[in-house]
């Protein structure tokens, strides 16, 4: 056998046939490894992709993909999801901090290469590849260091989409007695959280245009006690939290929100902070919570409108191809094999 150029193929390790694979997830180990990047050792290809490569459908695809999950060959992340209809998801939007804007409410532009500038969702798509990158590029490469110093940056750096201020002030507030000097301006999308035409840009800008869907919102607690509501702009935003953690809950007045979203709306418990084991025991107060209903859906979300049901009508099709494959004869049933069973 002649070797041409290798850097038009691709290696696999000798140990993999040593681990009773049988062909189907050898097929798509291989296709895998044919994808990867050889810095990075990851790749992204669709279902649909893997499948038209080593000709097969895409659930048998899917179980592939979950045995070599099980063996530790691989590790899987997931991407987007789009339904039938072209929707992603369960249609709502969950950030921690914001999505970084400058004062008239445009998406804030970041310098992430040579002359190339990202904003809104492409630069979340970003922050979220070199985060990974971060955590599951080779220890020791130029990309986990890279990912790691970016995390950083996510943690605490200016107008990051996870942090959302101008600077952190740690060391003001332990060595400055000067409160003025402890303050962290906050990025310009949290003046404009109350209008619902710009929640509603954030949300077209990421996909999410079904009539029940919400931009869910962490980072700022809600200072409850002074009637400040988790809802903004006309309840299109919902801002889960209210003071999980204790040193906010004096400001807050509550312990946090948990969000209940299912086929018939969207509910937020805001529970009661924990003040002393006497207390709990007498009143119960720490298990209390007080619900209330953010949307009602006119029409119940059923099963084939959610990431499920795009599953189980991919399997359907499925069927549909063999019965109809039968049916015209081109696959021929064996008679001895069926008179046995």
């Amino acid at each position: 056998m002649k070797y041409g150029n290798y850097r038009d193929g691709f290696f696999l390790p000798n140990e993999l046939f040593q681990l009773g694979l049988d062909y189907g997830e050898l097929a798509v180990y291989s296709f895998l490894k044919r994808c990867e990047n050889r810095k990075t050792h990851q790749c992204w290809p669709s279902i649909k992709t893997i499948g038209e490569a080593v000709g097969m459908s895409e659930n048998t695809v899917r179980k592939y993909i979950r045995q070599l999950e099980e063996r530790g060959l691989i590790v899987t992340e997931p991407t987007e999801v789009i339904t039938k209809a072209g929707e992603k998801r369960n249609g709502n939007l969950l950030f921690h901090g914001c999505v970084p804007c400058n004062r008239d409410g445009s998406f804030m532009e970041f310098e992430v290469g040579k002359a190339v500038t990202l904003s809104g969702k492409a630069y979340f798509d970003y922050a979220d590849r070199l985060a990974r990158q971060g955590l599951l590029a080779p220890e020791g490469s130029e990309e986990r260091e890279e990912g790691r110093d970016y995390l950083w940056y996510l943690w605490c750096g200016r107008n990051s989409p996870v942090f959302g201020r101008d600077h952190i002030a740690t060391f003001e507030r332990a060595l400055i007695e000067d409160k003025a000097t402890w303050k962290e301006p906050k990025n310009h999308y949290y003046s404009y959280t109350d209008e619902e035409e710009f929640c509603r840009k954030i949300l077209h800008s990421f996909g999410c245009d079904k009539p029940w869907s919400r931009i869910v919102n962490g980072h700022v607690p809600v200072k409850a006690k002074e009637g400040e509501s988790p809802l903004k702009g006309h309840g299109r935003l919902v801002v889960i939290d209210g003071g999980f953690c204790r040193a906010y809950q004096s400001q807050t007045g509550i312990a946090g929100y948990t969000m209940f979203f299912n086929s018939l709306g969207m509910r937020l418990a805001a529970h009661e902070p924990f003040t002393s084991i006497e207390d709990a025991m007498k009143n119960g107060r720490d298990i209390t919570s007080h619900t209330f209903n953010v949307d009602e859906l006119s029409h119940r979300v059923m099963v084939a409108d959610i990431d499920t049901g795009e599953e189980i009508q991919s399997r359907i099709d499925d069927l549909m191809k063999l019965l109809e494959a039968f049916r015209d004869g081109i696959i021929k049933v064996d008679q001895a094999k069926a008179k046995q069973r």
